[in-house]
């Protein structure tokens, strides 16, 4: 039983929103078309692994064996023999958790992993600090100066805050 998770440039996208909202990184959907598609090797891993260093994600392509991805942190993506790419949420010495593009988990049992997978994953860290706004919106400060007169009302000095 094949599990076909990626046939399009679209899904390219959809696999990279899906492994950005699993590391907590927020980038808008323009952005990420943007950033994917003008790469010279797109659509490819290496399309997704220097986009996401663009938006401040370490990313690690590496070849493994089986036992190696078992001490490996999720999520990362999985790159199968028929050039499909696919986010795995979970892995145990018995199955694999892995999502389509609609966002919903798939089972699948080592032996069956095993012969679809050809060893290749995309690791993925997301930086330690927060953003603070997703990529690609134009920062609002408006926002930022009633976040900053909110915090004043409530500080033990609130006569030491100011307005702009």
């Amino acid at each position: 039983m094949s599990f076909r998770l990626i046939q399009s440039n679209e899904s390219i996208e959809a696999v990279t929103k899906q492994l950005l909202r699993l590391l907590d990184v927020q980038v808008t959907n323009t952005t990420l078309k943007e950033t994917l598609q003008e790469h010279p090797d797109y659509p490819s891993l290496l399309s997704i692994s220097d986009s996401l260093r663009t938006w401040k994600v370490d990313s690690m392509g590496v070849k493994v064996t089986f036992e190696q991805l078992l001490s490996l942190p999720t999520p990362f993506l999985a790159h199968f023999k028929s050039n499909e790419i696919v986010p795995v949420i979970g892995i145990n010495q018995e199955e694999i958790i892995l999502l389509n593009p609609a966002g919903k988990q798939k089972k699948l049992h080592k032996e069956e992993f095993l012969k679809q997978w050809d060893n290749v994953i995309l690791l993925a860290e997301a930086p330690q600090a927060p953003k603070g706004g997703m990529i690609g919106w134009p920062e609002n400060p408006t926002i930022k100066r009633n976040s900053v007169k909110k915090s004043c009302k409530i500080s033990v000095f609130p006569e030491r805050c100011w307005s702009p």
